[in-house]
């Protein structure tokens, strides 16, 4: 997948109805411009203003990141058919030059949700397949101690106080929250290290769904 420029689409302001230009960035690279990292995880980077009347949103498209100090590509894909493209690109299935990134982390989102939670935990340094393994287990947990909780979404995510928990929510409502325990962390991710590179491959979308899979597999071994 070759490096694109950076575009200048129009947009019609919601608020006034006038048309404007933004940047929009469909290869964020850090190794080039180190700034864009804080700018992805905070939203400056797809924040926009209509110079007409100063109304202020922030702009959903799909885009490439790439981290050099981490050997980390992340693909947000918030079509269908970007999601296909970029899963056969991150699956070294087409496009030149893949060979150079085997050996990177290689992820593809499809909600901004998911990208952030997936930057917080290479931030953490840590591995997001066990951190899915754990969520899978902290809602097998959740429903067993609060069968009556409606949630149906959890994430890992950071408090006000530094600490990572799992945060349980449905329709955007937290129902529950549970404490990130690092010496559990650190227990299943030793006893998995073994497994790990034939339990996940060339995935490249690790989510609840491959968390599910894989502890079926691990069962049944």
């Amino acid at each position: 997948m070759k490096e694109e420029p950076m575009t200048e689409p129009s947009f019609a302001c919601l608020q006034c109805g006038k048309t404007f230009s933004f940047h929009r960035h469909d290869k964020i690279d850090t190794g080039k411009d180190p700034s864009m990292k804080e700018k992805v995880r905070n939203g400056e980077a797809f924040a926009v203003t209509c110079p007409s009347c100063g109304w202020h949103t922030h702009m959903d498209y799909s885009f490439l990141y790439r981290e050099e100090e981490s050997h980390t590509l992340i693909y947000y894909a918030n079509t269908k058919e970007i999601y296909e493209s970029a899963y056969r690109y991150m699956t070294g299935r087409t496009g030149p030059g893949w060979e150079s990134i085997r050996g990177w982390i290689r992820r593809v989102v499809t909600s901004r949700e998911d990208l952030l939670e997936k930057l917080l935990i290479l931030d953490g340094g840590l591995d997001d397949r066990i951190i899915e393994i754990m969520k899978g287990l902290a809602f097998v947990s959740m429903k067993q101690h609060q069968p009556d909780a409606g949630a149906d979404t959890v994430l890992f995510d950071e408090g006000s106080d530094g600490n990572h928990y799992f945060r349980f929510s449905k329709d955007g409502r937290v129902e529950a929250a549970y404490a990130f325990e690092r010496p559990m962390y650190e227990k299943i991710k030793n006893g998995l290290a073994p497994l790990l590179p034939k339990l996940s491959g060339e995935e490249v979308v690790i989510n609840s769904q491959w968390a599910a899979g894989t502890m079926k597999r691990i069962q049944s071994l």
